[in-house]
């Protein structure tokens, strides 16, 4: 193989892998009603595990890529406890050391992640089973991509909805699950809006409580489905 060869495989595969760092899983991490395109509604997942001390703003990293995934002025979380910041990104020294504005609120480890509105080739997580709340996200930018779209199946009732005529595009699968506690519904409210996804939709769950409603809800708006629509109930309607 010739240099000139080798060269662009390099720059394929360093390509490949920038692309690829940029997925990840985004989740709700927020307990009052919340615009979609606020950072400060989501946490994004990102790689490896973290340490952060009470008062030490130095926090290190376990298999972490601070210098590709984080900049000065990110908002850092634990995966574990999404609802609670522990700390502002002041300075990256390198892979695996960052320095914080202040000292880290709180002593916490594990997975970890930042504030961050999803991107299109994350996979957004509308519900947290970290977070002691209802998710109730409005759909406030004319137009969002996303890979996939999940309604935690929890027992609260988490709910997006579209302001308008907003329009999201899902490019692989959405699934709204039945909510795991009686007299409560997860809703996609469309409304007005529209959504386009090009893979599958599923939509409720294997609980035959008629009370526990999986729901999509469309008014003038629509919903354009590229694969299969999957309804799953028990012996009662669960899904609506």
């Amino acid at each position: 193989m010739s240099a000139l060869a080798h060269v662009l495989v390099a720059l394929v595969l360093a390509v490949a892998t920038a692309m690829a760092a940029k997925a990840a899983t985004v989740k709700t991490r927020v307990t009052v009603a919340s615009n979609w395109n606020t950072a400060a509604t989501w946490i994004k997942v990102l790689t490896g595990t973290v340490t952060f001390n009470t008062g030490n703003a130095n926090v290190t990293g376990v298999g972490t890529l601070f210098t590709t995934e984080l900049a000065v002025n990110d908002v850092l979380m634990i995966d574990a406890s999404a609802g609670t910041v522990r700390g502002t990104v002041k300075s990256i020294t390198n892979n695996t050391a960052l320095v914080l504005t202040v000292g880290a609120s709180g002593n916490a480890n594990g997975a970890y992640g930042k504030q961050a509105v999803p991107a299109a080739a994350d996979d957004v997580q509308i519900g947290n089973t970290t977070v002691a709340g209802t998710a109730t996200i409005s759909l406030d930018v004319a137009s969002a991509t996303v890979n996939s779209l999940t309604f935690v199946a929890d027992s609260r009732a988490h709910a997006l909805t579209h302001s308008g005529t907003n329009q999201l595009i899902v490019t692989t699968n959405a699934t709204v699950n039945q909510p795991t506690s009686n007299n409560t519904t997860i809703a996609w409210n469309i409304n007005a809006g529209s959504a386009s996804v090009t893979g599958n939709v599923g939509l409720g769950g294997s609980n035959n409580t008629a009370t526990r409603v999986a729901r999509i809800v469309t008014t003038t708006g629509s919903l354009t489905i590229g694969g299969n629509l999957t309804f799953t109930t028990g012996t009662s309607p669960a899904v609506a």
